[in-house]
């Protein structure tokens, strides 16, 4: 008999395609595909699996330092404690040289971790910056219970 695991990862994404970033300290997340994670065989989930790409974050910065964090809920019969960890972020790409980037690849946990930093600009002149970010879902380290889990990923930022 065959059991699997279905992990599907929704995102809450604002999407606005025609529209660029207007307002000092906006923040746009876009989904660039699909974000959903399956397995067939008990052997898949010794493994890492990755989207490429998953999403891209836009930030127009003014005169104030920007902080972007991101957290995950995680809904389903486990609690988030149980699934800790299993959900990272991978920086692929980035538009400023400026950015104080935390780490290349973030762990995802309940309370909020800092993705980077944008230093501050002018009032005048906004700037905007883009960064594209991989979805990986790490191999399980604990048995997990054959169901369906839903990741959300939550993304704020702080001005300063």
């Amino acid at each position: 008999m065959k059991s699997g695991l279905t992990i599907i990862v929704l995102m809450i994404a604002m999407v606005s395609f025609s529209q660029p970033l207007m307002r000092q300290n906006e923040m746009l997340v876009t989904q660039n595909s699909a974000i959903s994670f399956s397995y067939a065989t008990a052997e898949e989930m010794l493994y890492p699996k990755t989207i490429n790409n998953a999403f891209n974050v836009k930030v127009n910065v003014g005169s104030d330092i920007v902080k972007v964090y991101a957290s995950v809920m995680v809904q389903g019969s486990m609690r988030n404690t149980e699934l800790g960890n299993s959900l990272n972020l991978h920086l692929n790409h980035k538009s400023s040289g400026a950015a104080i980037i935390s780490n290349i690849d973030v762990p995802l946990s309940g309370t909020p971790v800092l993705l980077f930093t944008l230093p501050r600009g002018s009032s005048t002149n906004l700037q905007e910056y883009s960064f594209v970010y991989d979805v990986k879902l790490l191999a399980p380290k604990n048995f997990i219970k054959p169901d369906m889990y839903n990741y959300t990923i939550v993304f704020s930022q702080t001005i300063q």
